[in-house]
């Protein structure tokens, strides 16, 4: 066996030492965490804030993750997209019932015209 290349701990297939997971069974082989930048971070929260339902897909690739850290990513952009997806509704409904109200006075100014 070469040595770039160790056995699954569960299946027992051969792999590369660089793989994250076993090419056979799909068992995580190493304990590497995945690392998150400053700039991936301020990505993350962009997307939460203006793209609000893609904000919860970080959210559940990395709140799974074992690192504080990425835990603590995970919950500030479900929060931020919870939030973001509230204020939107919350606009949304001001803005119809805004141009409901314009509409009603407006129709309410043409008196006999059979409306």
């Amino acid at each position: 066996m070469d040595p770039s290349q160790t056995n699954c701990p569960k299946c027992h297939a051969i792999i590369s030492s660089g793989s994250n997971y076993c090419s056979n069974c799909g068992v995580p082989v190493s304990d590497k965490a995945l690392h998150i930048s400053i700039g991936r971070q301020l990505w993350i929260y962009f997307v939460s804030i203006c793209l609000p339902p893609l904000g919860l897909g970080y959210t559940f690739k990395y709140i799974v993750s074992p690192s504080s850290q990425n835990k603590r990513v995970a919950i500030i952009a479900a929060i931020l997209t919870i939030v973001s997806i509230v204020l939107t509704i919350w606009a949304t409904m001001g803005l119809i019932n805004s141009l409901q109200t314009q509409l009603n006075s407006q129709l309410n100014s043409y008196p006999g015209m059979g409306l």
